[in-house]
């Protein structure tokens, strides 16, 4: 196949607009915003179209929006093409209504477009064995298409199994697959949830009927659990009833005997007692009055005395501890430390004072002679000589050599002064100005730090009278004796403090002494009370006199009550039993008593009568037997109301008890359809993996007629870096040996050599995944923007040599190799086109 032109009328910016080519290589060359990706995009779409529905609908409109025109209606495209077989056959895409598309033969006017029909629309590169899937990925590179397989090396692999999957050369395994996997969609499909294929029909199916027998069973087996349950409930009622009428009628038997046994005791107890004994509670007060009048002496504390001093004493010595003074107990910090810094400044002006310097003196002496100058120098050279060697002995611990040294040092350094400063010493006129100057700036210094040092020392003592100021002491004009006598009042009033504090715990001891003082007073009072109603109870009781001791009278009292106890004794018990007559004929005679005991009697044997007398002697009778009794009762009668309710169940759920034998029968036709499924998903798996097998073969031939063509052109393309190559018949991953014998990856190497050797396996996969008979046009927009000049150079050779068998449609905006192509192209079998803004061609 060869492009002769393609044809815009209306096609992203390109409106009303043609583009010629040579049957050769042909050079389209072109600034930025020259149309070259539109002239590019509209040769694929004139020879392709695009593709009708809603499949892979996001890279349609993205597709749209790039080159549908903005501002005007329509959107049409075409191209006019030769065929190897001499036909020459114009395509038109309507690409906005997807309607009027045709692929007309020039000749005779015959349109070819049911010929080539591919997902809905005509597709020219059907003729070459392609389809509009696979021949981007062959024979049309994109701009920057090569950029983006080397950032993503997988891309480059799915293309070339998608492009090997849809060509010529394995087609009938291909549309074997694909037909499997249709069968295997609408006759088996997937096991998931959302299916509605026969797969999962039948797996629900099977599920739906194993539930279904589940169901049959349990309901079953419920029915007969209620049958077992009514029946057993059943039984459980009439025991309960049974042991309910051995039970009442043991009870009965049990309280009659009582009532015999409560009647003999009651005849003998009346024998005893006709009439009421004496009351054991008779003169019960005066035995009160004893027991009280014991423990009330015996309880009564042992007087004693006061331990400690007493109150008046503690009172006395309160009285005479002085108050808490007011005022500081310790010298206030911040008044001590401003004493102490207006000493310091007093000492300080007085050291300044100490410094004064002399007022300058005017006159100059007369100019001493040179030798009487060195002969003042040489006893202030001497001088310093014995200083610094007496400084030097002191500091390596020579004392008494040092002090000797430096006392010489100072008798030569007064004798050179004397010389130099005495009246008989001569300066010249400019040493004495300078002299004088000296000395009326010393003094000027001093009198400033005089001034300086005593107003701080003002200020300080005006901070000191400050933290005088609420002391409560008077503030005089030494306020080194102010302070003085500030602390001297401290130290007064610590001392009255320490004196004060003692009033707290005095007190304290007088209030624990006070109530000490009561308490005894209070047991002393406690003890006469309890002699004296000692002293009156035992003679309530006849046994003492006022003259007895108290430990007497309570021996006496002791005794009697003893006495009182054994007679009070023999008085209860015969109370006791009295009281237990009354009780037991509970306000009944005793003629009274025999008849309600023959009554019960009679009753018990009524209810006994028919009964087994072991059971009646063997029955337990619980302690509570009342609610034995009656829980009797109601236990049969709930059992026997559950028994009915159950068989009125049972009798309910037998009218709707499904079929189990149908249940089994539903699973067994279920079990065999799933089976039936399965088998027919394991032979077409089988098919399936066979068909692989057969396309793995396929692909094993196809990579190494691929490593064959990009070997042709790699050594010259790489000069001669890598020599050869291989394609991996797995994954299609390409590799290249380098002039060391040592294999490289291809996608590991540099970015240019990368895009070369992926040109050279786009040209491989253009020659041999074409149909037999057909040649494929090669469409490359801006391959060689990463090529360096000698490689870019051998590329465009390369392309030349291709384009006498390949139809070589180049897009470029590089002015090198719109140069290269001027020296080396030739009409009419190549052709260069400068494109102009627009996209409007230009011959060159």
């Amino acid at each position: 196949m060869r492009i002769r032109r393609v044809i815009a009328p209306a096609f992203g910016p390109l409106v009303d607009a043609s583009l010629e080519l040579a049957p050769g290589m042909n050079v389209l060359h072109g600034p930025n915003e020259a149309g070259k990706s539109s002239w590019h995009a509209a040769l694929f779409t004139g020879i392709c179209g695009l593709q009708r529905g809603a499949a892979r609908r996001n890279e349609k409109r993205w597709f749209t929006d790039a080159h549908k025109p903005w501002d005007r209606d329509g959107w049409v495209v075409g191209a006019e093409i030769e065929l190897a077989d001499g036909r020459i056959v114009e395509l038109r895409h309507d690409l906005d209504g997807s309607v009027d598309c045709t692929a007309k033969d020039v000749t005779l006017g015959r349109d070819y477009a049911n010929e080539i029909m591919f997902e809905g629309s005509p597709d020219g590169s059907v003729w070459l064995g392609l389809n509009r899937r696979s021949f981007p990925v062959t024979a049309c590179v994109r701009q920057a298409e090569l950029l983006s397989v080397v950032e993503d090396p997988d891309l480059l692999q799915e293309h070339l199994q998608r492009a090997a999957a849809t060509g010529g050369t394995d087609s009938t395994a291909a549309k074997a697959l694909s037909t499997i996997e249709a069968y295997l969609r609408d006759h088996v499909g997937l096991d998931r949830a959302n299916s509605t294929k026969p797969l999962r029909r039948a797996i629900e199916r099977l599920r739906a009927a194993e539930n279904g027998l589940d169901e049959a069973t349990y309901e079953h087996e419920a029915y007969i659990e209620l049958l077992a349950r009514a029946e057993a409930l059943d039984r459980s009622a009439t025991e309960a009833a049974n042991l309910l009428r051995v039970v009442e009628a043991a009870w009965a038997l049990e309280k009659a005997r009582r009532w015999e046994k409560r009647l003999d005791k009651a005849r003998q107890l009346a024998s005893l007692y006709p009439t009421a004994p004496p009351s054991p509670v008779e003169d019960d007060s005066l035995a009160r009055e004893v027991a009280g009048a014991l423990e009330a002496w015996e309880s009564a504390p042992d007087g004693g005395e006061l331990i400690g001093p007493s109150p008046a004493e503690l009172q006395a010595q309160i009285d005479a501890l002085p108050e808490m003074p007011d005022g500081d107990l310790e010298p206030d910090p911040r008044v001590v430390r401003a004493r102490d810094e207006v000493v310091l400044a007093g000492r300080e002006i007085e050291r300044v004072a100490a410094q004064e310097p002399a007022a300058p003196e005017a006159g100059s002496p007369p100019l001493p002679s040179a030798r009487t100058r060195s002969r003042v120098a040489a006893p202030m050279v001497s001088a310093a000589l014995l200083i610094g060697t007496g400084g030097i002995a002191l500091s390596a611990g020579a004392i008494a050599v040092g002090s000797v040294l430096l006392a010489l040092g100072a008798v030569a350094l007064g004798l050179g002064l004397w010389r130099t400063f005495g009246p008989a010493s001569i300066r010249t006129p400019a040493e004495e100005r300078d002299r004088i100057e000296r000395a009326r700036r010393a003094r000027s210094f001093w009198e400033t730090e005089m001034a300086r040092l005593r107003a701080e020392e003002v200020r300080l003592r005006a901070a000191a009278e400050s933290s005088l100021g609420d002391k409560d002491v008077e503030v005089g004009a030494d306020i080194v004796a102010t302070v003085g006598r500030y602390e001297i009042a401290c130290r007064k009033r610590s001392a009255q403090a320490a004196e004060a504090r003692q009033r707290e715990p005095l007190v304290r001891q007088l209030e624990v002494q006070r109530r000490a003082e009561l308490a005894v007073r209070a047991d002393a009072q406690r003890r006469a009370d309890a002699l004296a109603k000692l002293t009156a109870v035992a003679a309530r009781c006849g046994i003492g006199g006022g003259t007895a001791e108290p430990d007497e009278l309570v021996a006496r009292l002791r005794r009697w009550e003893v006495d009182r106890a054994d007679a009070l004794t023999a008085r209860a018990a015969a109370w006791e039993e009295f009281g237990h007559l009354r009780r037991l004929l509970d306000g009944m005679t005793l003629e009274e008593l025999e008849q309600q005991v023959g009554d019960r009697s009679r009753a018990a044997a009524e209810l006994a009568a028919g009964l087994d007398p072991y059971e009646l002697g063997t029955v337990e009778l619980r302690s509570d037997v009342k609610d034995q009794i009656a829980l009797l009762r109601a236990t049969a009668a709930d059992h026997r109301r559950r028994g009915d309710t159950a068989r009125g169940e049972a009798d309910q759920a037998r009218k709707s008890l499904p079929s189990v034998a149908e249940a089994e029968e539903e699973v067994a036709a279920a079990r065999t359809e799933l089976e039936r499924v399965r088998r027919l998903l394991a032979i077409l798996e089988a098919t399936r993996e066979f068909l692989e097998e057969a396309q793995d073969s396929v692909h094993r031939d196809i990579a190494p007629q691929l490593a064959a063509s990009v070997r042709e052109w790699l050594p010259a393309i790489t000069e001669g870096r890598y020599t050869d190559v291989r394609v991996d018949p797995e994954n299609l991953y390409v590799e290249v040996l380098d002039r060391r014998g040592v294999w490289r990856d291809a996608i590991l190497l540099s970015h240019g050599t990368k895009e070369q050797i992926y040109l050279l396996l786009r040209v491989g996969l253009a020659e041999h995944l074409t149909k037999p008979g057909e040649i494929a046009p090669l469409i490359l927009d801006d391959v060689t923007v990463q090529f360096d000049s000698r490689r870019k150079e051998a590329v465009l050779a390369m392309l030349h040599r291709l384009s006498a068998r390949h139809q070589i449609i180049l897009f470029t905006q590089e002015d090198e190799v719109w140069r290269w192509a001027a020296a080396n192209l030739a009409e009419p079998g190549d052709r260069l086109t400068r494109l102009e803004e627009a996209g409007r061609p230009n011959a060159a």
